[in-house]
């Protein structure tokens, strides 16, 4: 079998990208010095509890104050101000999931148009439809609806990739290619995750929902449950026409459990909750016990990930809360402290003018989203990290609750803005200087592993804007507890108790 074929994930230019070679550390006659800590730890649970207790200890400079420099609040009106006027398709009715930055974007192969899940297709809408104003509203709904209109498969699940001519192809990530209707498992759990999270919203509002919608998203549900009671297994690739695993293995279905938990409160079904307790389980006892998840980003295919750790926060929590049953919550806070380890936890030095270091950037709180991409990204993807609040409340472990301040804290900074435009030394053959207000590029070069040299950025838009959003939407500025006086400003604001009685507090914005 030929290797290069069964891995391949899509084809590219190559003359677009010069590999350099590294420079060394090590020399003739230099010596590096390296401190070791070592521990007994009876699995890998353990090691990763180990790790997440030290994970600052071992960085003097993580005790640092965060950066302040935009409020969630602005970052927000950047974001939905950016949307509405270079996302949105009025002849399509949805919101692009980004915009064009190489010549090519919007041909018939670009996934820069529409995809369901990930990278943001769908999820963008709620975030709109929880906190947008009229018009992000109504647009959201109507992105709900091409969405279970147009996005669904005759066997009820969730197709891939649209062209802005509107026809639809697979990942591409197998030896078929692309013209077979394979689809990222783990877009089905992304998409039915936040269907029913709008959905959810529109039932709470008492805002009318056409029965077709509703129709749609129970027989995806349905359908992943026929999915997993046939074959055991949510796997890496679906062919969705079919119904059928095309590629076993992999944590790509990390969120489905989620999504089946929220079926069964909105549908009132409990097979729903009965396969989500039984995938969960599954995923615990194999991904989370060898530490190692793979195959959430579909562009380094079963690499290892620190994206699909986050989902299973999300499953192992949820289920914590709708079943109360003994493990869930142990799962939970086991899936921080593995989610942990991805987070950048001290401040990388940028190289001296390089535009993240000119504008003061701070990496702590971004992530090293995969083995393959090493640069860090700002944000979850595509998530807010609400997941972890909820295990923290649950557990009482402050830590958690500063981990997620950590990421969510980190990615205002990573904003452009008319008065802070963060340079674009790539413009992938457009004329952009800069980065236009309201963007957010991915990549924190930490390593020399793209294009980019350390410390740069590329002008395109992606799905950091709807992690900065969800982050908005889900997330406290200020989270605070009067009984024992904590106060975390996840927000870019500063908090302390107005007095003795912790009944007030007194708010500062620093970026003002």
């Amino acid at each position: 079998m030929n290797a290069t074929l069964l891995f391949r994930l899509a084809v590219h230019d190559d003359r677009r990208v010069r590999i350099r070679t590294l420079d060394l550390a090590v020399v003739p006659g230099r010596e590096l010095r390296a401190d070791f800590a070592g521990a007994r730890c009876p699995d890998v649970p353990a090691l990763f509890a180990r790790l997440f207790a030290r994970r600052t200890a071992m960085f003097p400079e993580a005790a640092l104050p965060l950066p302040e420099v935009l409020p969630f609040s602005e970052a927000w009106r950047l974001l939905e101000e950016k949307h509405n006027a270079g996302n949105w398709n009025e002849a399509a009715g949805l919101y692009q999931v980004g915009l064009p930055w190489l010549a090519d974007q919007h041909s018939d192969q670009s996934s820069q148009f529409w995809q369901n899940g990930w990278c943001g297709g769908g999820i963008a809408a709620f975030a709109f439809d929880h906190a947008g104003g009229e018009l992000s509203s109504a647009r959201a709904a109507r992105n709900l609806d091409f969405l279970l209109t147009h996005g669904v498969a005759g066997s009820g699940l969730f197709k891939a990739v649209m062209s802005s001519q509107g026809v639809w192809r697979g990942d591409g990530c197998g030896m078929s290619g692309e013209g077979i209707p394979e689809v990222l498992t783990r877009r089905q759990g992304d998409t039915l995750f936040f269907v029913l999270r709008q959905l959810q919203l529109r039932r709470q509002r008492c805002q009318t929902t056409p029965p077709a919608w509703n129709a749609a998203a129970r027989r995806c549900a349905h359908a992943l449950c026929d999915l997993w009671e046939r074959e055991g297994s949510f796997g890496f690739l679906i062919d969705y026409d079919h119904a059928r695993v095309a590629i076993h293995g992999t944590t790509s279905g990390a969120l489905i459990p989620a999504a089946l938990v929220q079926a069964a409160d909105y549908f009132a079904e409990p097979r729903f909750l009965a396969v989500a307790r039984t995938a969960a389980a599954q995923y615990r006892d194999h991904d989370l016990a060898w530490g190692v998840t793979t195959g959430g980003p579909g562009d380094a295919v079963q690499a290892p990930d620190g994206e699909s750790i986050f989902g299973l926060i999300e499953s192992f929590i949820a289920l914590h809360h709708a079943t109360g049953e003994p493990g869930w919550l142990e799962a939970a806070v086991q899936a921080c402290h593995q989610a942990a380890s991805w987070v950048i936890s001290f401040p990388v030095a940028f190289p001296p003018g390089s535009a993240l270091a000119g504008l003061g950037m701070d990496a702590r709180g971004t992530m090293v989203a995969n083995a393959q991409n090493k640069c860090g990204v700002p944000g979850i993807c595509t998530l807010s990290g609400d997941g972890i609040l909820k295990t923290f409340r649950a557990s009482g472990d402050a830590r958690l609750l500063d981990l997620i301040r950590e990421i969510a804290h980190a990615l205002p900074q990573f904003v452009s803005r008319a008065d802070r435009p963060i340079p674009a030394r790539i413009t992938w053959g457009h004329p952009l200087p800069a980065l236009p207000p309201g963007w957010i590029c991915e990549r924190v070069n930490i390593t020399p592993s793209w294009p980019e040299p350390l410390g740069e950025q590329a002008a395109y838009s992606c799905w950091c804007e709807v992690a900065m959003m969800l982050t908005w939407c889900e997330l406290p500025g200020i989270y605070a507890q009067p009984d024992t006086g904590l106060i975390r400003c996840l927000d870019h604001v500063r908090a302390e108790w107005s007095d003795a009685s912790r009944r007030t507090l007194r708010v500062a914005n620093p970026t003002s």
